[in-house]
């Protein structure tokens, strides 16, 4: 993970090759210690989004598939420990991601539901978790975006109405991170409403962006671009319907 953050992707996939391998060994060499299984888990699910952001899509879906074999295995077989489901939903949704940048765009749909769903029921167990309400969000924030590459607007911005409904329950008490993904979703919505010619719907979401995350806008740089992009089609937008 760290070198990720330095931006040495090939050592990352390096380290996180060893990881899976010595994994691997332990889960075959003691079958019955479902911890090592767990994180052989944890190691597929770096190296997955490792190769996605790579853009080695293939790989991607080759080890995500095992994955998701791996990571159904330990939520049926221990309904009780809430992290294998969590890591369940955060497994299917890259799944779906990768799915939907090949193409797949109907199976990527199918696994971002799955995900949602295994998110949604985590959330009515503890409500007050903010990590499943996150999972839930950036879920729905997924398959939008996935949608949108793929011309299905209506969905879209019936997708990100749904991420943004989760974050208005708790805004009150949310946190800048919610704030930025608020504030994305509607922006988000906001180009979905202009590629359908909506525009009065979409100057009100891009102008809702703004007001959003008008407050921390200088908190860091994307922040300030998703400010800047909100604000633009918000001008934009009313411009266009002045015309």
């Amino acid at each position: 993970m760290v070198s990720i953050q330095l931006g040495k992707p090939e050592d990352a996939l390096e380290y996180i090759y060893k990881s899976l391998g010595i994994n691997s060994r332990l889960a075959m060499e003691y079958p019955d210690r479902q911890e090592y299984l767990g994180e052989k888990a944890k190691s597929l699910i770096i190296l997955v989004a490792i190769l996605a952001s790579a853009n080695r899509l293939q790989e991607a879906l080759t080890y995500g598939s095992e994955l998701i074999e791996l990571q159904t295995k330990l939520s049926l077989e221990h309904p009780e420990q809430t992290e294998y489901a969590y890591s369940l939903a955060a497994s299917l949704n890259i799944f779906a991601t990768v799915l939907g940048r090949l193409g797949e765009n109907s199976q990527a749909y199918d696994f971002f539901d799955q995900s949602q769903s295994v998110y949604s029921n985590l959330m009515d167990r503890s409500p007050t978790v903010t990590a499943y309400r996150m999972g839930f969000v950036n879920n729905r924030m997924s398959k939008a975006e996935i949608a949108f590459r793929f011309r299905d607007v209506q969905l879209a911005i019936d997708t990100y109405s749904q991420a943004i409904e989760i974050l208005h329950s708790v805004r009150p008490m949310g946190t800048l991170a919610e704030s930025k993904l608020l504030a994305k979703a509607y922006l988000g919505q906001a180009s979905a409403f202009l590629g359908i010619g909506d525009q009065a719907s979409s100057r009100v979401c891009a102008q809702l962006g703004v007001d959003t995350i008008g407050a921390c806008k200088d908190a860091d740089l994307q922040c300030q671009e998703i400010f800047r992009k909100c604000s633009e089609l918000a001008k934009s937008a009313d411009d266009d319907s002045r015309h």
